[in-house]
């Protein structure tokens, strides 16, 4: 992970402390190698769902939770995010982050698609009453279409309903983070 990323999960977590209090629910939609699980677990007051479909990155986050002497009430899904309504249906969720691509140190051909990812924006959608980040890698092929797909899906929500807020290098191929905060409760 070079500097940039860090420095984009940094501005996201600094982000969700400055728009976000009390989180009885969390997702960490892509757990990977832990970082935002341990961030959301320090920070959040009920239960965390952390979701990654590798093994590896499950063990990996389980590491960080324990290393960190974190204790909350916490549970590791092995699945897809785009099956998070199987896992928490009736549940409001105050935060939730992804963190796209592939595992950092991993097999850089496992990566997230744009067709799960929409899948899980969409449930996700429907549930969050706080707010959520998307960190995008637009910088290899499978990343390159994610993050088009993720700007477009982005577009079509009601700006009376939600603020957004939009990081990223000039490059073209660098992170970008979306930031989005629910003003209004769907009626």
């Amino acid at each position: 992970m070079n500097q940039e990323n860090v420095s984009l999960t940094a501005f996201a977590h600094q982000w969700i402390l400055k728009n976000a209090t009390n989180f009885q629910f969390a997702v960490d939609a892509t757990c990977g190698n832990g970082l935002d699980s341990v961030f959301l677990a320090k920070n959040t007051t009920g239960k965390l769902f952390c979701f990654d479909i590798q093994e590896e990155a499950i063990q990996n986050t389980k590491a960080k939770l324990l290393q960190n002497h974190l204790h909350c009430q916490y549970q590791l899904i092995h699945d897809s995010h785009e099956n998070i309504k199987q896992y928490i249906d009736t549940l409001s969720i105050d935060v939730a982050m992804m963190n796209l691509g592939y595992l950092p140190h991993g097999d850089h051909s496992i990566t997230t698609t744009h067709t799960s990812t929409m899948k899980a924006l969409d449930e996700i959608h429907k549930q969050l009453k706080g707010v959520m980040t998307i960190l995008c890698y637009p910088g290899h092929a499978q990343g390159k279409i994610e993050t088009q797909a993720v700007a477009k899906w982005i577009a079509t929500l009601d700006s009376k309903q939600w603020t957004i807020e939009t990081k990223r290098a000039l490059h073209p191929d660098s992170p970008i983070l979306y930031c989005l905060k629910k003003t209004c409760v769907d009626l």
